[in-house]
């Protein structure tokens, strides 16, 4: 998506997804190394860099041109949809990061759980995505719960050798019908 900034009015524009919205006020002074502009873009890309320390919720969306500043800050809305958390993890622990070219920073996010969206102020663009950092998923999930899953994973293991044990147990009773047969007729 491509937008024209009109200077003195207050700018609306969402992701061509819809999950996406971004709002500039009409005093919004946009500049890119000092000189304004009035020109943006918003485009999903795939993630630039993953970061096995993060679990993302969203895809990377990439604001253009990188650098462009604004004064006073512009608000971004990511819807992020009835998406299904892992065990442990609530909606509270999305956050919206930012890439600044080495590591994606966390920014201080408001979560409006009624509505599904993350809001948060910028100053800056450059690549964003809903994540979580993947310590919370762990951390968070509960001594009964993970024993619990490893119950379930034995009792797995109990059914798969009790399947190896008939399938033993019916090649043993063929065996003897098969000889019984041959030598029956000797």
């Amino acid at each position: 998506v491509e937008v024209n900034i009109i200077e003195g009015q207050e700018t609306i524009f969402e992701s061509l997804d819809g999950t996406v919205e971004v709002m500039i006020s009409e005093n919004t002074v946009i500049t890119l190394n000092g000189e304004e502009i009035n020109s943006i873009t918003l485009e999903p890309v795939i993630n630039p860099n993953p970061d096995t320390s993060l679990m993302f919720f969203s895809d990377v969306y990439d604001f253009q041109p990188s650098g462009v500043t604004f004064s006073p800050p512009i608000t971004i809305t990511i819807n992020y949809g009835e998406i299904n958390l892992p065990p442990g993890l609530s909606e509270e622990d999305l956050v919206i990061f930012y890439y600044d070219g080495e590591a994606w920073v966390a920014l201080d996010t408001f979560v409006d759980q009624d509505n599904n969206l993350l809001v948060v102020n910028v100053n800056h663009f450059t690549k964003f995505v809903v994540a979580t950092e993947t310590s919370n998923v762990v951390s968070d999930v509960s001594s009964s719960e993970f024993e619990e899953s490893e119950d379930d994973y034995l009792i797995d293991e109990d059914k798969s050798f009790n399947w190896l044990l008939i399938t033993l147990i019916m090649l043993i009773v063929l065996s003897i019908v098969f000889f019984y047969i041959a030598f029956r007729k000797r």
